[in-house]
């Protein structure tokens, strides 16, 4: 015997015996422990694009950084949109966004050219502030 989930909280399977009132409230407690955890997810998620951005700032800031930790930003981008397997509409809007902002950021230009510098760092900043909303 191979027991299942449920997949479905009205299948009346999971209602015998329960008054409907508990039922209901049975419902309503799995969905919200399921939107949770997404919720949670998705913070975590965030949380991982986080530490390549603002490593990334901060070697900026010190006027010191390799190109890879420009590629480092866009992996990580790349590995997130595969594990955002609800396809969370925001999230993905907000890894396009570092995609964009990202993706035409030349290492060499930041380094030669103050302009080009001063607006990655812009960019980077502009991007570590809209994770806030996630997390």
């Amino acid at each position: 015997i191979h027991p299942r989930n449920i997949e479905n909280p009205q299948d009346i399977r999971a209602m015998h015996g329960i008054e409907p009132d508990e039922a209901e409230k049975m419902v309503q407690s799995a969905v919200s422990d399921l939107s949770n955890k997404l919720a949670e997810g998705v913070k975590e998620l965030v949380n991982e694009l986080l530490e390549p951005v603002q490593h990334f700032e901060n070697r900026l800031n010190e006027g010191s950084f390799k190109k890879n930790s420009i590629e480092n930003v866009l992996e990580t981008v790349q590995r997130i949109k595969k594990l955002n397997i609800t396809n969370n509409d925001s999230l993905n809007e907000y890894l396009d966004d570092v995609l964009k902002g990202f993706q035409p950021m030349d290492a060499e230009l930041i380094r030669k050219v103050p302009e080009y510098k001063e607006e990655a760092k812009k960019k980077t900043k502009d991007l570590i502030e809209k994770m806030k909303c996630f997390v």
